[in-house]
């Protein structure tokens, strides 16, 4: 009898464990999608209104790889958002872009706005390997192209190859730069900073997003800059400490 009464003790123990998971879950969920659908659109038709006006001659040369603002995760699908700023060298205080990044799985996007433009990565993958993850890429609602994540190599519609993203460290240190070579219809463009830095990371001088290789880039050209970074802050690993 004792036994028994254990054991029905042990299974009322479970079950109440199960819903208490399973509540903590469905909560977990609903905030992540609440986040999606409501806390990033509002973040960024309040934020890109007090950024700083956007000409890619300027702000190219001048924006950090500083990241302000927030992020948050639940293993609930693996989902993940992050919200910010990403701020002048000349400035820290002031910014030039906003985005957001939502990812759930292997699947997610990214907003990333200028004062002028709103670009939107949507990561895919049309089979379960890594190799076959891809942003599709739109600037404001229209097509620029798409973005191996293995290989980081930028494609138009055809599917065409324009460029990629070499070079670089394959590991890299807490708070430090790793600039890797941009390469764009065959010359070298620029090089970008793939290790994004947070508030606390860096109290000295800020290193830029780009190290620009060529006296004028067209406006082409700077909007497939800004979809690699669009992408680097997609690839974050720091977005927790934001």
């Amino acid at each position: 009898m004792t036994s028994l009464l254990r054991m029905l003790g042990c299974l009322l123990a479970l079950g109440v464990f199960g819903v208490v998971v399973y509540l903590l879950l469905g909560w977990a969920h609903q905030r992540m999608q609440r986040l999606h659908d409501q806390v990033s659109p509002r973040f960024l038709r309040e934020t890109v209104p007090l950024l700083l006006p956007w000409e890619p001659s300027v702000g190219l040369g001048d924006l950090s790889s500083l990241c302000r603002g927030r992020a948050e995760m639940s293993g609930w699908r693996r989902m993940y958002h992050a919200r910010g700023t990403m701020q002048s060298c000349a400035d820290r205080n002031q910014a030039w872009l906003a985005y957001t990044v939502n990812q759930r799985g292997r699947q997610g996007e990214v907003h990333l706005c200028t004062s002028k433009e709103q670009f939107l990565l949507e990561i895919r993958s049309d089979s379960s390997t890594w190799a076959d993850r891809y942003a599709s890429v739109t600037v404001n609602g229209g097509w620029l192209g798409r973005i191996s994540l293995a290989s980081r190599e930028m494609q138009d519609a055809l599917g065409r190859s324009l460029g990629r993203v070499t070079g670089g460290s394959l590991v890299t240190t807490y708070g430090t730069t790793n600039y890797r070579d941009v390469s764009l219809a065959g010359q070298s463009l620029a090089q970008i900073n793939s290790n994004l830095l947070h508030p606390g990371q860096r109290l000295g001088p800020l290193p830029p997003a780009f190290l620009l290789e060529v006296p004028d880039v067209s406006p082409e050209e700077a909007r497939w800059l800004l979809a690699l970074l669009a992408l680097e802050l997609y690839q974050d690993r720091n977005r927790l400490n934001i």
